[in-house]
């Protein structure tokens, strides 16, 4: 799925910059070969992950197709909350529940959003000598998270995600060979906060 925000930005006279807040659309793409039940959820929240909106909704996606399945105006939460300091996160799931698809709407640029510089907690769970699963966590909102493990040859099931406050994620990581508990210690966590200078 992906979001797209509708607001605006231009300058005035002095250079300075005028927004103008607008709706979000949930739009889906099915490269399936048949059609598929999904559920489309939604929350409004701050970046400490305080719920402000949400909303859930029932659809059945087309393959070979992008579909436009919501619009949400969240214009005056947002206001009140101020847009450098809240997201809204979009979900879809299958009909058993799992997450299929995910995305983040910022309202403002990355650079102004109030992006907090928390610790990202990992723990690391074997699954065989050459496979391993990480649960990634934060107590608040991370956004483009990447792992590095350098020079094991790793391959990981999803590596550009964001993190959302008390939400672990576990990602899978597979190895060419089999991985001592001393390589997996030296896992790197980083999000778009820490390429801040």
């Amino acid at each position: 799925m992906s979001l797209r925000y509708l607001g605006k930005e231009s300058r005035r006279i002095g250079n300075y910059l005028k927004h103008e807040l607008g709706p979000v659309e949930l739009h889906a793409v099915h490269e399936g070969a048949a059609a598929r039940n999904v559920t489309l959820s939604w929350s409004l929240c701050t970046l400490e992950g305080k719920v402000l909106a949400q909303g859930s909704d029932k659809y059945t996606v087309q393959p070979g197709r992008g579909s436009l399945l919501k619009t949400v105006d969240v214009g005056d939460q947002v206001n009140a909350a101020g847009r450098t300091r809240v997201y809204l996160r979009g979900e879809l799931r299958d009909e058993a529940g799992q997450v299929i698809s995910s995305d983040t709407c910022l309202f403002a640029p990355p650079r102004d959003v109030e992006l907090q510089r928390e610790k990202i907690t990992t723990t690391w769970t074997r699954t065989a000598a050459d496979r391993a699963v990480v649960t990634v966590s934060s107590t608040t909102f991370h956004y483009r998270v990447w792992l590095a493990l350098e020079n094991t040859g790793v391959r990981w099931a999803d590596n550009y995600f964001d993190l959302y406050p008390n939400a672990p994620i576990q990602i899978e990581a597979k190895f060419p060979s089999a991985i001592s508990d001393e390589a997996l210690a030296k896992l790197k966590v980083m999000s778009l906060v820490d390429s801040y200078v």
